[in-house]
């Protein structure tokens, strides 16, 4: 995560699990009414449906490992990226996607 991206607010997984590991620099992450900056090595499990958002937290460029359960998430940030690069950032897009 680039220091200069902006948060994407507001997106959550259907009936599944995601669990962040952050493995440089810091990650903020938000969910429901929790907020907590991780550095490297912190994770946090969100809760099913509960909208989130992650940012970088830091100066420099972060990382983070991404595990989602079930299978089949991971087509959701492909999709994104090229919607992203045809026609922007349409909230109520992103949320369709999503599945919320």
């Amino acid at each position: 995560m680039n220091p200069s991206c902006p948060a994407i607010e507001g997106t959550s997984i259907a009936g599944g699990r995601d669990e962040p590991i952050v493995t440089k620099g810091e990650i903020g992450f938000r969910s429901g009414d929790r907020e907590v900056v991780l550095g490297s090595g912190g994770y946090i499990t969100k809760p099913r449906g509960e909208m989130h958002a992650m940012w970088n937290a830091g100066p420099v460029p972060a990382r983070m490992i991404e595990i989602i359960s079930p299978a089949g998430f991971e087509n959701f940030f492909h999709e994104l990226a090229e919607m992203i690069e045809s026609d922007g950032q349409d909230l109520a897009e992103i949320s369709a996607l999503a599945g919320t």
